[in-house]
């Protein structure tokens, strides 16, 4: 018997999100769809100012830049399984790693920093 997983990210160049399906049997991966959903341009932008302007950013606008990217990534993780002809049901799990908005791996608590809300993921789906 197989399982499927659902894979999103998302990259450094802040275009868009990347959704990959596989099924996992007993000696065989099958690639079930892959798929990429472009950021909508004003999302790119806020991105692109967020980490240009990182000391300036508020609360707010993170946690809507983080609910927004979360919608954004459901979406693509709802067409994968789409294109892959899969119900919620059939995916084992879901992984996301989110949209990274800031890397200090050398800073005194060294720290990652992702958007993209994973409990609204886990919802949508």
């Amino acid at each position: 018997m197989s399982e499927n997983y659902l894979g999103l990210i998302s990259g450094t160049s802040r275009d868009g999100i990347d959704a990959v399906v596989v099924s996992f049997g007993e000696q065989s991966v099958d690639l079930k769809a892959a798929l990429s959903l472009p950021y909508p341009d004003d999302t790119g932008k806020r991105l692109d100012r967020m980490i240009a302007d990182a000391n300036r950013q508020t609360l707010p606008a993170i946690g809507h830049l983080h609910a927004e990217l979360g919608e954004l990534f459901a979406q693509a993780a709802i067409a994968a399984m789409q294109s892959a002809g899969l119900q919620a049901a059939d995916v084992t799990a879901i992984g996301s790693h989110g949209q990274t908005v800031w890397h200090e791996p050398d800073g005194e608590f060294p720290f990652s920093l992702q958007l993209g809300d994973p409990a609204r993921i886990a919802a949508r789906t």
